[in-house]
């Protein structure tokens, strides 16, 4: 299993198990805290370059949050926290097009302008 298939787990609303996320960690030589910076920033990634949909994104985000708290007592790393936290606040953003990531601003409709300029 490798992070990729991780973050599509959570995804796909399916809860993380604590063996999945250890081993992932221990695959790419990362302390937990480590691992759920590194899934935070790549979901944060690929969502900002497109890859990801904000569904996807969002869900992902959720999962590790449950995972992180409920799941296994760990809580979230500052940045990881940032990164669930702006997707959270999405939710209340109808349009979903103008999210905060930490020190990352994002509007994918601006985006999408200037390119079409």
């Amino acid at each position: 299993m490798e992070l990729d298939d991780l973050i599509a787990i959570a995804a796909s609303n399916r809860p993380l198990s604590l063996a999945d996320v250890e081993a992932v960690a221990r695959q790419m030589g990362l302390p937990l805290p480590g691992l759920m910076d590194e899934f935070a920033r790549v979901v944060a990634t690929r969502y900002l370059q497109g890859g990801y949909s904000y569904g996807f994104s969002d869900m992902a985000m959720n999962q590790l949050f449950s995972f992180a708290y409920p799941g296994s007592d760990l809580g979230l790393t500052d940045f990881a926290w940032q990164v669930f936290e702006a997707f959270d606040e999405g939710e209340y953003n109808q349009n979903k097009t103008d999210i905060d990531l930490g020190q990352i601003r994002h509007n994918k409709q601006h985006e999408t302008r200037t390119r079409n300029c």
